[in-house]
Order: structure tokens, then C-alpha cells, then sequence
């Protein structure tokens, strides 16, 4: 259980609870908390392990519990997202604003940002994240690390000049089994060649194509079918990402 604070409004993420069959429970043995009972996790009834995990999240807060709520966006930064927007919904109800559980509901299902964590195909997976910092590349890695499953991680990346091409590569790079460096289309961009700089001391494989289509289709085409291709780096670089099949 995580307990946030945000605006003066306070509430507790229960707990997050993978949206997949016959897994045991984590939070067998917990004490309950606030006396909210500890559920085991749900499954989707598929009997197939999905592309990106689903979760379930649940939430306590003003004297109410959410549970199994459904969150489109990935990533494990959008769960306290959601729970700060259900703390907000919340406080605008005890003001006397008449906002439905189902809108909250149906709010967490539909919400959805183009470019982080967006998944363009499948075999292989084509994976759009505009990390850009060292902290959005700490949570692409930790998605990659938790949310996916793949053989191989094929890293495409464009920067612009402005952010540090070392902390963003250094610390998506070492995941990587091939890297691609591009370039965007944009004044601001930083050059392929600094960014294959950097990589080539973090992977054994490291590559330099522009424009930013061409490196995608390059990464595609030397990809397997359980491999991901991921592109990120920059707003500008993952703008000018394909998103019709026949392009690729």
C-alpha cells in the first residue's frame, strides 16, 4: 500500500494487482489495511499472457474504495496518476459536485496519451515512449524491465540538443542488444553521431541511420518476431515514427 499527498488531498494506493490467471496472490499474509480486505489477483480469463501486462488498480480515499479499476495507459507513473485524479474527483464530490463512480471508471479506461508507452504492431512489438530526461527514461526502462516480454530489445533513438545524451542513453542503452542513433527532423535535434557516441560504450551493437523512418524500418527489418523495437529519445524523433503498416 502507497500513501500519496497531493494538493492537501490524501489517499492510499491499496494495491495493483496484475490482470492474469492462476497467479498467487502477493499480498497473501499481508495484514489488511484500514480494515479494506487484501484480494488476491484477478485474471483475464484468456489463459494467454498478453503483450504488456494489465493491471488492476485499487484505490482508498474519503471513506471510499475503488477497486479493480482498469487503467489504458501503461507504465507504473500512470497508477499514481490515477490515483491523484481519483483524489481530486474525491475532493470536488465532498464540495458537492456529483461525479458518478462510473465516470471515474470509465475515465481510467478511455484516458489516453499518444507516445508514451504506445504500442504501434506486434511481431515484432513496435514500442513509441517520449522519454526525453532522466527521469522518463528511468520509467521506459522499468516498463521495459516489468511490463513487456520480449527476446531482444532493439533501442532507436533521437534526442534534442538541450537534454543530456548521457543520462538518457546511459541508462536505456545497457538494456539494449542493438542500437540504432537518428536524428529528428528539428533544428533543436542533437547529431546521430553524438548520440551513437554515447551508446557505443553501453552496447555491442550500435548502428547510425536517418532519417528517423528509415532507422525504424531498419530496426524492423533485422528484428525477430519476439523481439521489441523501441523508439524514444524525443518528442520530434517518435512524431516522425510511421504509423501506417504499409510504410514499414
Amino acid at each position: 500500500m502507497r500513501s500519496l499527498d497531493r494538493s492537501g488531498v490524501r489517499f492510499e494506493i491499496v494495491r495493483i494487482q496484475p490482470h492474469e490467471p492462476e497467479i498467487p496472490s502477493p499480498l497473501e499474509g499481508v495484514p489488511p489495511a484500514d480494515g479494506i480486505p487484501q484480494k488476491a489477483w484477478k485474471g483475464n480469463g484468456e489463459g494467454e499472457s498478453p503483450l504488456c501486462e494489465e493491471r488492476l488498480l485499487s484505490v482508498y480515499g474519503f471513506g471510499k474504495l475503488y477497486e479493480g479499476l482498469e487503467v489504458r495507459m501503461r507504465g507504473d507513473f500512470q497508477y499514481a496518476n490515477a490515483a491523484t485524479a481519483i483524489g481530486i474527483a474525491g475532493a470536488l464530490q465532498s464540495k458537492g459536485f456529483d461525479i458518478p463512480e462510473s465516470a471515474i471508471r470509465s475515465g481510467l479506461e478511455s484516458a489516453y496519451l499518444p507516445g508514451r508507452l504506445e504500442v504501434l504492431r506486434k511481431d515484432p512489438t513496435l514500442l513509441i515512449d517520449g522519454a526525453h530526461n532522466l527521469e522518463g527514461a528511468r520509467n521506459l526502462a522499468k516498463a521495459l524491465r516489468n511490463l513487456f516480454t520480449f527476446d531482444n530489445l532493439v533501442l532507436v533513438m533521437g534526442m534534442a540538443s538541450g537534454h543530456s545524451v548521457e543520462d538518457v542513453v546511459g541508462t536505456l542503452a545497457p538494456l539494449a542488444a542493438r542500437f540504432v542513433a537518428t536524428a529528428p527532423d528539428n533544428p533543436r535535434a542533437a547529431s546521430a553521431a553524438s548520440v551513437a557516441q554515447v551508446a557505443r560504450a553501453h552496447c555491442p551493437e550500435v548502428t547510425q541511420v536517418e532519417p528517423v523512418a528509415e532507422a525504424v524500418r531498419r530496426a524492423l527489418q533485422g528484428a525477430g518476431e519476439k523481439d521489441l523495437v523501441c523508439v524514444t529519445g524525443s518528442f520530434y524523433t517518435i512524431g516522425e515514427v510511421p504509423r501506417s503498416m504499409d510504410e514499414f
